[in-house]
């Protein structure tokens, strides 16, 4: 996905969630906040409590959010980064 097609994606009234959803299914390190619990829990079964921690820390500071940019195999090293607005994914595309 291109800023272009992004961007006209919001133009037309996209919502932000859709948008972010559709991006979760694709080559995007995009998460909902649904995976990211999911996947603390299975760290927490898993006995791997740091990383469950640092899931859990980032998803519950500041703001709640629907989606987070976080790539599940970096573990530690990749911070979950709360999604609050269309200019986040602009931000992120253009990396």
């Amino acid at each position: 996905m291109t800023e272009a097609e992004l961007r006209a994606m919001n133009d037309e009234g996209k919502p932000l969630s859709e948008i972010a959803s559709e991006m979760a299914d694709g080559e995007y390190d995009v998460c909902s906040r649904e995976t990211l619990l999911s996947y603390a829990i299975s760290e927490i079964e898993n006995d791997r409590l740091f990383l469950a921690r640092h899931i859990l820390d980032a998803v519950d500071s500041g703001e709640y959010a629907d989606f987070y940019f976080y790539d599940i195999t970096m573990g530690t090293l990749d911070t979950p980064l709360a999604i609050e607005g269309i200019g986040d994914l602009v931000d992120h595309i253009a990396e």
